[in-house]
């Protein structure tokens, strides 16, 4: 008669299901607007502590997935299992949700339309901002090689006038010149 092997200890089962983890806790976090696992605890109302736990056990608890969906308005089936539009208001198109090979588009909500397009306000107006930079900085760059260009000018009319002092035996200023 032949063993049966134990599912958790199966190297490839165990890593399916780490990346599948994964997958889920990289979805809650977009969902909460959380960069890192504190972020993701103040979003919940949870310890930073409560994290640690779930990542070791690789569950993510399902009040979290309600919770986040609550706050965020973003589909706890999108949250959960990644299928179906990200935004819960959203009425799916199943043209739209069955990727092709390749495709990972999805179905935008209103209120992702108007964070796109706020994103895209905001790139805009960096963009025109670091040009104006350049420019200014180009400016600053003219201005300094104008400076340094009259100082030496300034410097060569002094030693004129030096030279004319000492040659002459009195100051330049009675003689009108350098005034």
């Amino acid at each position: 008669m032949k063993k049966r092997s134990d599912p958790c200890s199966d190297p490839s089962s165990q890593n399916q299901t780490k990346i599948a983890f994964e997958a889920r806790m990289s979805r809650l976090m977009q969902a909460a607007g959380a960069k890192n696992d504190s972020e993701l605890a103040r979003a919940l109302g949870i310890t930073p502590q409560s994290v640690g736990p779930a990542r070791s056990r690789l569950q993510i608890p399902a009040a979290w997935v309600e919770r986040i969906s609550e706050i965020s308005g973003n589909s706890s089936d999108w949250i959960f299992f990644g299928r179906g539009t990200m935004c819960a208001g959203n009425t799916p198109n199943l043209q739209q949700n069955t990727p092709e090979k390749g495709d990972t588009t999805q179905t935008a909500c209103p209120r992702c339309s108007t964070l796109e397009e706020e994103l895209r306000i905001e790139r805009r107006e960096q963009k025109e901002l670091a040009a104006e930079n350049r420019q200014l900085h180009r400016d600053k760059e003219a201005l300094l090689r104008e400076n340094g260009e009259l100082r030496e000018k300034v410097a060569r009319l002094e030693e004129r006038k030096r030279r004319y002092e000492l040659t002459h035996g009195f100051p330049a200023e009675s003689s009108g010149i350098g005034s």
